[in-house]
């Protein structure tokens, strides 16, 4: 039987090449050899962190990975959330737009979601239409919105991620 040293325990975060983010835990433990006197490999192990962030926290990375270029940010975004394909490429929602999209999950009505970002009803309904508008046939918002309600395993919170 092998015996093992202490284990260092991190998380990673990282952008992949095709614009993807992904947060990791990694476990790394040293096997030594029975005698203890030297490592003779190291088991690695990874988990997928990223399905547990809350959709505004990813939406906040991926305006911070790309700060000078937004419409390349919403659109990293959506094709982590595979809804890229429900938006015309050519008529991205705006950062204004993503955040009620976001906020969209929890409630629909008008009303709510002009106090929640401190603007009339009108106005409100004037963003829901841009958003409608940008969405592709066949989809629909109602599709776009039960997309982002499926349910994560589990949320994080700001300090699991730091």
């Amino acid at each position: 039987m092998l015996a093992t040293k202490s284990s260092v325990n991190f998380k990673s975060l990282h952008i992949f090449v095709n614009g993807l983010i992904g947060l990791e835990h990694v476990n790394i433990t040293p096997i030594s050899s029975r005698d203890y006197k030297r490592v003779i490999a190291f088991l690695t192990i990874f988990q997928d962190l990223t399905p547990q962030l809350p959709l505004q926290r990813l939406f906040d990375l991926y305006r911070q990975f790309f700060p000078f270029s937004k419409p390349k940010a919403f659109q990293h975004m959506l094709r982590h959330l595979q809804l890229d394909s429900h938006f015309n490429p050519l008529s991205l929602p705006t950062s204004k737009e993503m955040q009620i999209l976001l906020a969209m999950r929890e409630s629909s009505q008008c009303k709510v979601l002009a106090q929640q970002f401190e603007v009339s009803v009108p106005t409100m309904s004037n963003h829901i239409t841009h958003i409608r508008n940008k969405i592709v046939s066949p989809f629909t918002l109602r599709h776009v919105l039960s997309k982002l309600r499926t349910p994560n395993k589990s949320s994080m919170t700001e300090a699991d991620f730091l």
